[in-house]
């Protein structure tokens, strides 16, 4: 079984809010009225890391269930101690 830490993407479902992770961002690229889809880190402080309406098809490592938004789907990235992911998996 792949860890967070292998993720490379991610993408957002806003339909059914929806995290997949994604071990690869450069997936096949398939329009998706109700996805956001992003790299895991942003390769320039000026490039545009979000992608609207794109979903990274394949490659899902896991999904996770009611997200609320693109960026705390992308949060999953983070490290986080065992607490606080009690913490937040009670919420």
């Amino acid at each position: 079984m792949q860890n967070i830490t292998d993720c490379l993407g991610y993408v957002f479902d806003t339909s059914d809010s929806k995290c997949y992770l994604k071990e690869d961002a450069a997936a096949e690229h398939v329009p998706s009225t109700s996805s956001v889809s992003g790299p895991k880190e942003c390769p320039c402080a000026s490039c545009a890391c979000v992608e609207e309406n794109v979903d990274y098809f394949g490659g899902d490592i896991f999904h996770v269930d009611g997200v609320a938004s693109a960026l705390a789907c992308k949060v999953w990235f983070l490290p986080r101690t065992l607490e606080q992911e009690e913490q937040w998996q009670s919420q």
